[in-house]
């Protein structure tokens, strides 16, 4: 996900020319969703994209994932 906003240094639209970090976590558990995948990955990375618009320069974007049980 990350290689999305870091497209190379000096494009003016990334991580690197924002000098802000972004952090990962992904729960300990693989995850199968089935659905579209153009709007799964607009579904993470339209927050991404929003955190970074929002972050000052030096800032710090996390992401994270994890699962929660569902009692039918």
């Amino acid at each position: 996900m990350a290689e999305r906003y870091l497209p190379y240094p000096g494009s003016g639209a990334g991580l690197y020319d924002h000098d802000i970090q972004l952090s990962v976590a992904i729960g300990r558990y693989d995850v199968a969703v089935d659905g579209d995948q153009q709007i799964l990955a607009s579904v993470i990375t339209n927050p991404v994209q929003n955190a970074l618009k929002s972050t000052r320069p030096g800032g710090h974007i996390a992401v994270r994932a994890h699962t929660v049980a569902i009692a039918c």
